[in-house]
């Protein structure tokens, strides 16, 4: 869920519910990285309440660009290369920057020490291209797929997460576009996103063919227990998932059949103030599926 509905009314529908697993997210165009750290540490209390009842608490967020400082006119080398050859400062950076990958690790590791959640897998991603194809075109990364680029920047992300959590493992976003990736780096996981699908039709539609395609071919490179899902079930049509859950049965049954690591749903675009109305029909019917 997005962090400003992380609140008491989210954690008694958490408990009521039974929930043993909630992800709290930011959304990059509604606030900062450095605003959600600061929601979180204020809610610590909420946080410790359902860890003592058992309840895991992740934190998903598009960390990349909180990373990076204000960068210069003296540096912009740090930036990627769009298309017209331009350095842009919009998503991620140029990844054969040996100077702004280091940044990238440092923030890495402020960022989770800052949250405190050692000894658990990690979901701190690459900026939110929103499915698009954001690689560097400089002369340094011509030769590198955009997978290939994106696993450069994990790595980093990765690195600087192990200087405070040294088992950690980190979780590797992919929509299902042209970021499925083969060859994952070392201590990541696959976490099939798929982003730009048909939400109101079930993933084995032929409308569907590709994403269910792409989340075939994860499996088969990498392993069941190396891969997660993270959907939009509550996202997109809220209120009407309350009315009628019928396709997201069929999206389980299908993804349950290959036995990924875990399943989880994304509640980032309901109905507003659906929490704060006690209107959790749709948790609550989630949860019983």
């Amino acid at each position: 869920m997005l962090h400003r509905d992380f609140n008491k009314s989210a954690v008694e529908s958490i408990l009521k519910n039974k929930i043993k697993r909630v992800g709290i997210h930011l959304n990059i165009f509604q606030g900062t990285v450095s605003e959600f750290v600061e929601y979180i540490n204020t809610n610590r209390a909420l946080i410790d309440l359902l860890e003592n009842e058992g309840v895991r608490v992740d934190y998903h967020l598009h960390a990349v660009g909180s990373f990076l400082p204000e960068i210069t006119a003296r540096n912009q080398e740090l930036f990627r290369m769009n298309e017209s050859g331009k350095r842009v400062n919009d998503y991620n950076l140029c990844p054969s920057s040996q100077e702004g990958l280091k940044m990238v690790e440092t923030g890495a590791e402020k960022l989770a020490r800052a949250l405190k959640q050692k000894g658990r897998s990690y979901y701190f991603w690459t900026d939110d291209d929103m499915g698009g194809s954001v690689k560097c075109h400089c002369k340094r990364c011509e030769g590198l797929s955009f997978t290939q680029q994106n696993a450069i920047i994990y790595e980093a992300i990765l690195k600087g997460i192990r200087r405070y959590d040294p088992n950690a493992r980190l979780s590797y976003l992919i929509y299902g576009e042209e970021d499925n990736c083969e060859n994952l780096p070392e201590g990541t996981f696959a976490l099939f996103a798929p982003f730009k699908r048909r939400h109101d039709l079930p993933i084995t539609a032929k409308e569907n063919s590709f994403y269910k395609d792409a989340f075939l071919k994860l499996i088969e490179e990498h392993g069941s227990q190396n891969v997660e899902v993270l959907e939009y079930f509550l996202s997109y049509n809220y209120l009407g998932f309350c009315a009628d859950n019928s396709r997201v049965k069929q999206d389980l049954k299908f993804y349950s059949g290959y036995k990924p690591k875990l399943i989880t749903t994304f509640t980032v675009f309901p109905c507003e103030n659906y929490l704060s109305e006690g209107d959790d029909r749709g948790i609550t019917n989630y949860f019983l599926l």
